[in-house]
């Protein structure tokens, strides 16, 4: 049933084969299904435009009966998913949007130019530019260096940041048990941001601000206010 791996139509915090074939590739880390219905595409690899794909025939056929959905049950699933189903109170947002001294350093990790060394981050490799306000997501798919031996060739779809504090594990397959983990332990590349230069005492503030991170609608002026930024920056060019 969809509940068993989207229990509270979240995440089970659990890593599946989800291959017809070739059992042990391509493993997924299930993702929450709250609040995604403005955010395509779906899977890891991105191959699902929207949620009646995502959905649909193959889904129901596969992974839970002998049939596929009927159009009014397809329906009325997409319906329910795309309502935008609330999250539990993040405790460590505050509503008023002030941010501890620990998660205002984070955010201006989040959003910094450049490394410790005064060197130019490129744009495509800074926390922004895949992540940006209200949803944390650009909604590309992209190659952070996390294949395994056992993954097909692929780019993966950039996962949202809110409320990313209840997502655990991390990365497309799972490995990464924490959110510090996906760079002291899986980013020796910087290919994952630009994260090699960092202090420790950086890194814990940059996970800070990552766990503060809300619901979307939270962040609509700040999304504006990145908008216009990277419309100045492309000017410049």
């Amino acid at each position: 049933a969809c509940y068993t791996c989207h229990p509270d139509v979240h995440e089970d915090g659990l890593v599946y084969n989800m291959a017809g074939t070739d059992m042990g590739r391509n493993l997924a880390n299930v993702q929450t299904l709250r609040d995604i219905g403005d955010i395509p595409p779906y899977k890891w690899n991105g191959k699902n435009q929207t949620i009646y794909k995502q959905d649909g025939m193959r889904f129901s056929t596969i992974l839970t009966r002998t049939e596929a959905f009927s159009h009014k049950e397809l329906d009325a699933l997409v319906a329910f998913i795309e309502i935008g189903n609330p999250n539990p109170p993040n405790l460590r947002f505050n509503p008023n949007g002030e941010l501890t001294a620990a998660q205002q350093r984070g955010k201006e990790v989040f959003y910094r130019d450049f490394d410790n060394y005064g060197n130019e981050i490129p744009v495509d490799n800074r926390c922004y530019t895949c992540h940006p306000p209200p949803y944390f997501t650009n909604l590309q798919m992209t190659d952070v260096g996390t294949l395994a031996d056992s993954d097909d060739p692929m780019k993966f779809d950039v996962p949202q940041l809110n409320n990313v504090y209840e997502s655990a594990p991390y990365l497309h397959d799972g490995k990464a048990p924490t959110l510090e983990e996906i760079w002291t332990m899986f980013n020796d590349k910087d290919e994952h941001g630009v994260a090699n230069d960092m202090l420790k005492n950086e890194l814990n503030d940059l996970v800070e601000y990552l766990k503060s991170i809300g619901d979307a609608e939270n962040y609509m002026d700040e999304a504006e206010v990145y908008e216009a930024s990277v419309s100045k920056k492309n000017k410049k060019k």
